[in-house]
């Protein structure tokens, strides 16, 4: 997910990293084979979640410094729809789908040179069953 990058200063007791990955998604499939890897898994998502949060208050906290422009492009939302298992499965391949055409638009268009304006958008996506009193 990351790499060691070039040093940022002269203090040799620092060391920098950098995002490799730019795109993760993980399920439980992937970790159901054994105890010790589902509990990796659960721990892993549980900073990420907390990680997310951080990412988000901070951008509340801070989002009077964006233009309008970014302002007004930030979005929050929620939904309840009530799903089959096979039917969320096929939104979350529909949405990393969607997610991955604007990643690859967004390539394409550093790479033709296209970078005024841009900057990290965070987007992070759950979907999970809940049963509601």
């Amino acid at each position: 997910m990351i790499e060691e990058a070039e040093p940022q200063s002269s203090d040799g007791r620092e060391r920098w990293w950098q995002l490799v990955m730019r795109h993760y998604s993980v399920q439980d499939k992937d970790f159901r084979d054994a105890p010790e890897r589902a509990a990796a898994y659960t721990a892993f998502t549980r900073t990420a979640f907390h990680d997310h949060v951080e990412l988000y208050e901070r951008y509340l906290d801070e989002q009077s410094a964006w233009s309008p422009e970014w302002r007004a492009a930030a979005f929050s939302s929620q939904s309840l729809p009530r799903l089959t298992a096979a039917e969320l499965n096929g939104l979350n391949q529909e949405l990393l789908e969607v997610v991955r055409r604007w990643q690859r638009h967004s390539e394409a268009a550093i790479e033709a040179g296209d970078t005024e304006g841009r900057e990290n958008v965070n987007l992070h996506l759950y979907g999970f069953p809940a049963r509601r009193p």
